[in-house]
């Protein structure tokens, strides 16, 4: 499994959009958002947040991505439209944790 470290950041964009080595995520120091289309395309099967900062997950974040399961943290407050579109390998989303669900 090729896990990527995403150093300190505010913020993700695109820079793993369509990464096809990447399956495991690691945020030392948890971003505020996730930018829309930021793992489009990506091989990206884990991802934890359960216990981040994260409040907003961009449009199509995570579209056509193998993210296979996903926990939303607590201060999670937006999930953007298509942010999950075309997960197929997306067997559990624990979205119970969010305090304002759009």
């Amino acid at each position: 499994v090729q896990t990527t470290r995403v150093e300190r950041s505010e913020a993700i964009y695109s820079d793993y959009s369509e990464d096809s080595s990447t399956e495991e995520v690691c945020f030392p120091y948890a971003p505020k958002s996730i930018g829309n289309g930021a793992f489009m395309f990506s091989s990206l099967k884990q991802i934890n947040l359960a216990d981040s900062t994260l409040e907003s997950i961009g449009g199509s974040a995570f579209a056509f991505s193998r993210l296979q399961s996903f926990t939303a943290p607590p201060s999670l407050r937006a999930i953007n439209s298509f942010a999950f579109f075309n997960c197929h390998s997306l067997k559990h989303a624990d979205l119970s944790g969010m305090q304002d669900q759009r």
